[in-house]
């Protein structure tokens, strides 16, 4: 009775200080500006300050690594896409020095997104039948922000169900890879929607496909890639909301439950609708299963698509 009561005074008493959000890719990118958006909400219900540092590099790991090194008390969290827990561990191998799962402590899914497959016009294809055929006979390269992150991983699912020839030229971030897929250097790629609404809608991207279980609002006329004939390359990423493991349970569920909060605010409902992320009601509980379940498909698509870090 004792430590549970202490546990929740900590919890009465958190946060009394600035709280940081790593987010370990670009700013700029989808997850930085999720990121942003959810702290300010969360500064609100909290009547603290949360602020987002950009920690960059080896897909992830960079950021990752120093919320696993972090004090268990709450003020550096971790906000990153699911990808980058469940992939890689087996991209990295020996090489990474920590365990997500087991060195992490999922506090909640924050928000959903798909990613839209896109080509240059210069391939003049207007369909995914059209692309898997071109795909198959010539090959083509596709672009991502990275090895690991969500557009190689949907890519690599479509390679695996149609048997399309596709290279992968990996950047550091999506801004890069998106400027190549604009200008014709790179054929095609998956890409957040987000970054890519603006060049689909003046024509300089043509639009296929998109990686979710629905369609977008934004781009209401684009079939899924379940729709298109493949179910089994539909997939909806998440970001994830993750403390150091020792964090006291309190302080957690805290979080969790204010972050549902947040997501209910007028600026965070506007955001998501304008960008389409889907808001992710998630317990600890069940963040940490969707997590162990994403991490066993990625790891056998690893495997499978024999996918390395180098």
């Amino acid at each position: 009775m004792l430590a549970a009561t202490a546990g929740t005074a900590h919890a009465v008493d958190y946060p009394t200080r600035t709280v940081q959000i790593i987010a370990p890719f670009t700013a700029g990118g989808a997850l930085d500006i999720a990121a942003r958006a959810l702290t300010q909400a969360l500064g609100q219900e909290l009547k603290q300050t949360f602020v987002v540092v950009n920690k960059t590099g080896a897909s992830g790991n960079i950021g990752a690594s120093e919320v696993v090194r972090a004090a268990p008390d709450g003020y550096t969290l971790l906000m990153t896409p699911d990808s980058s827990i469940a992939a890689n561990p087996s991209l990295y191998g020996k090489r990474m020095d920590f365990d997500p799962l087991r060195d992490l402590k999922p506090v909640t899914s924050v928000m959903s997104f798909g990613q839209i497959l896109v080509v240059n016009p210069k391939l003049d294809i207007d369909s995914l039948e059209g692309f898997i055929k071109y795909a198959k006979e010539h090959g083509v390269t596709y672009g991502s922000a990275g090895v690991g992150q969500p557009g190689h991983l949907a890519m690599e699912l479509l390679v695996e169900a149609t048997g399309i020839k596709a290279r992968h030229i990996p950047y550091k971030g999506m801004s890069q890879a998106l400027t190549d897929i604009v200008s014709g250097q790179v054929d095609c790629g998956y890409l957040a929607l987000p970054g890519a609404i603006q060049f689909v809608k003046s024509g300089q991207l043509i639009p296929l496909a998109v990686s979710g279980s629905a369609r977008s609002p934004l781009t209401p006329d684009i079939p899924t890639i379940a729709e298109s004939g493949f179910p089994a390359a539909t997939i909806d990423y998440f970001y994830s909301l993750l403390a150091p493991r020792a964090t006291p349970d309190a302080i957690v569920n805290l979080l969790a439950a204010k972050v549902q909060e947040a997501l209910k605010t007028p600026q965070v409902v506007e955001f998501m609708r304008k960008v389409d992320f889907q808001p992710v009601v998630d317990t600890p509980a069940q963040a940490l299963k969707r997590l162990q379940d994403r991490t066993k498909v990625m790891s056998k698509l690893v495997q499978e698509r024999a996918l390395t870090i180098d």
